[in-house]
């Protein structure tokens, strides 16, 4: 009888086993490296407009770059998962923790630590109310009431940076629960998508000339660059394979050719540089200029991995290292540019440097030491409950600083007066 038990265990282990393997290699046969490679330019370009404004005046498009990746992949694994019939809503949220919550409650609990040991009451409680609100992923709707509030953009802070994140977590909840309603009037699905884009781009472009800028912080104005990705995905599973097939069927008479997919990649490559090159800090808002990144971003992803431009640049070593780390590239740099200006501390040439590599090497080993072990799900603090429960004790933490002021308290005399 025990060998029948372990028998059948061992029988039940390897079917385990294989349906692991072989969701593992669908998994690497859908991935492409060339996104991962665009993922690096995008945090590359945001880390020169930070840490070197005088070069890369217009790096801040790596913002609608990623808007528009996500858009592009959440949305594809959405279709992907109701064509095979095997949507969860858990299982899809779960994997979205898995992706994004170590990470950033490694980097808050840094702000919040290092806010109470190194910096004066003010900062503290300012940065311990930016981790609660970053740890609600409601950091753009707090900004978004201050920049009403201001009638301008508030001033940065070392965790101002999370409005990104917030508009792509909200985006995250709404939008499955948007899919799997589409699913169900398929032949609308199509339409659906097309409408809330030109909505949000129309809403986005009457609230441009607010002043305030406050427009850039709300998934409603912003999302347009989130469906622009959704709608690729969508045309490229469902309609002719996506721009470049329905090209070649237009121009090629459905014979395949490279050149197409070729025109796709420089095309979007050129954008790209062209957004660059053209918007700065007086036209960075998301109406027309934006389009250009967004627009560049489809072009590449419609491409391919086997356009030239996607092959041999975008998936290239270097690239492909930056976006893999880019998420935690983006939580880390941030923060570490923002505390010397806290402390009163000149941003030298040399200063910005350092803080670039502190950067990159916080960021590798966050994604070695955090990502890599939440995301493979095997252990008891890669569980999504054991997660969130990691942040939600980040959060509390946060709310005892904001809540006594920064530690007032324990603070001599000559320093609780001190001002941020």
């Amino acid at each position: 009888m025990n060998s029948a038990l372990s028998a059948s265990a061992s029988s039940r282990s390897d079917r385990h086993g294989s349906l692991a393997a072989a969701a593992g290699n669908r998994e690497r046969a859908s991935f492409r490296g060339d996104i991962e490679g665009l993922r690096g330019v995008a945090v590359l370009s945001l880390l020169a407009v930070h840490l070197f404004p005088q070069w890369v005046s217009g790096g801040f498009v790596g913002v609608d770059i990623f808007f528009v990746i996500s858009g592009f992949l959440v949305s594809d694994g959405l279709f992907k998962a109701h064509d095979e019939d095997d949507f969860s809503l858990g299982e899809f949220y779960a994997r979205r923790i898995r992706r994004i919550v170590p990470a950033l409650s490694v980097v808050l609990f840094f702000c919040l630590v290092f806010s109470v040991l190194f910096t004066y009451p003010a900062a503290a409680r300012q940065i311990g109310e930016g981790v609660i609100t970053g740890a609600f992923f409601v950091s753009n709707l707090t900004l978004w009431q201050d920049a009403l509030q201001l009638g301008r953009a508030p001033q940065p802070g070392p965790l101002t940076h999370l409005w990104w994140l917030g508009i792509e977590a909200q985006f995250c909840v709404v939008w499955p629960l948007a899919v799997a309603l589409m699913f169900r009037h398929r032949r609308w699905a199509r339409h659906a998508i097309v409408g809330m884009l030109v909505a949000s781009l129309l809403l986005s472009a009457l609230l441009a000339g607010s002043g305030a800028s406050a427009q850039l912080l709300l998934p409603l104005t912003r999302g347009w660059e989130l469906m622009a990705g959704a709608l690729l995905a969508y045309l490229m599973r469902y309609v002719g394979q996506g721009p470049v097939a329905c090209v070649e069927a237009w121009l090629c008479g459905g014979r395949a050719s490279p050149l197409v997919a070729n025109a796709f990649g420089w095309g979007g490559l050129a954008l790209l540089g062209l957004a660059v090159w053209l918007v700065d800090s007086a036209t960075a808002l998301p109406t027309a200029w934006s389009v250009l990144p967004v627009l560049g971003t489809v072009a590449l992803l419609a491409a391919g991995p086997q356009a030239w431009v996607n092959r041999a640049l975008l998936a290239n070593p270097v690239l492909r290292f930056y976006g893999a780390i880019s998420f935690g590239l983006y939580l880390w740099h941030w923060p570490l540019l923002c505390f010397p200006a806290v402390l009163g501390m000149p941003l030298t040439p040399e200063l910005r440097v350092i803080i670039l590599t502190a950067s990159v090497v916080l960021a590798a080993l966050t994604f070695e030491l955090v990502d890599r072990q939440a995301q493979a799900g095997t252990r008891r603090t890669g569980r999504p409950v054991v997660t969130m429960a990691v942040l939600i004790a980040v959060a509390l933490c946060g709310w005892y600083v904001q809540s006594t002021n920064g530690l007032f308290a324990s603070f001599p005399a000559a320093m609780q007066q001190a001002p941020f």
